[in-house]
């Protein structure tokens, strides 16, 4: 497990192998952690290369103000992949969100699965919340959590989610990307983080 520095906003890294309580606390603690290696090299070249026709063909079809205008972006994931299945299903996130979310429920559903591209140009999405959905908060309760893999090398440039640690227990919004950190991660990675982070899209300034 990697903490990084206690003097500016960290994300902490752990591998699958790494103490589960560890990862947990940090989850909780920190809006965010990132989880290393958790899917295979096979598994994430057979999602690209079933995603990418239909990125190329259907990608730009919610491109607005929030989305951005240079991201692609497909809903419904099995739709178009089947093998992304193992995704949805990586026992390792399940166990994370089963902790987090079945003590106060009898169960929980998947709210979405989307496949996102940031392409060269794009520019840093505003920060924002996912589960603003839900009119209330309470203290300990997670209404949502996501899981966001990997399928190429997360890179300060080539967008890697910017997310602003501790952020889930503030009730104002970030004015800037100042406090945050970028989720850098190798491909196969994951980045687990509360429905109340703090959090946006990164920009892609590479040039292919």
């Amino acid at each position: 497990m990697n903490s990084g520095s206690e003097s500016s906003p960290t994300l902490c890294y752990f591998s699958e192998s790494d103490s589960f309580e560890d990862q947990l606390t940090a989850l909780k603690r920190d809006s965010a952690i990132v989880v290393t290696n958790l899917v295979s090299d096979q598994t994430v070249d057979t999602v690209r290369a079933e995603l990418q026709p239909f990125f190329d063909r259907i990608g730009g079809q919610f491109e607005d103000d929030f989305n951005g205008y240079n991201t692609r972006r497909l809903a419904s994931t099995l739709a178009y992949s089947m093998r992304a299945a193992a995704l949805i299903e990586q026992p390792h996130t399940l166990k994370l969100m089963d902790a987090l979310l079945l003590p106060h429920c009898t169960h929980y559903q998947i709210g979405s699965s989307t496949a996102i591209e940031i392409m060269p140009g794009e520019k840093a999405q505003v920060l924002h919340q996912d589960d603003v959905i839900y009119p209330i908060r309470v203290p300990g309760i997670e209404w949502q959590a996501s899981v966001m893999f990997a399928l190429t090398d997360f890179t300060i440039e080539n967008g890697a989610t910017h997310v602003v640690p501790k952020s889930h227990t503030e009730d104002h919004q970030p004015s800037d990307h100042d406090a945050t950190v970028q989720a850098v991660m190798s491909r196969g990675s994951a980045l687990v983080y509360l429905g109340a982070a703090w959090h946006g899209g990164g920009a892609n300034q590479t040039s292919d």
